[in-house]
């Protein structure tokens, strides 16, 4: 299923992006390792936010290939 680009995301679309478990998903926000949209109870996810957090784990752990 394709998700679209301004689509906010749950956790199970974090999951699948990320080919994690959904409760690693859960951890890594509530940790606030990617950033989230609160709308009340609802914990959301930018596109873009995934995005900058995929980006920062591949320069952190020096695996930036230019790709």
């Amino acid at each position: 299923e394709h998700v679209s680009e301004n689509k906010l995301l749950t956790a199970k679309d974090v999951a699948r992006a990320l080919n994690i478990s959904i409760p690693f998903a859960y951890q890594l926000m509530r940790r606030n390792e990617i950033t989230v949209v609160r709308l009340g109870r609802c914990v959301r996810v930018r596109r873009e936010d995934l995005d900058i957090f995929i980006e920062n784990r591949c320069y952190e752990r020096g695996n930036y290939n230019g790709i």
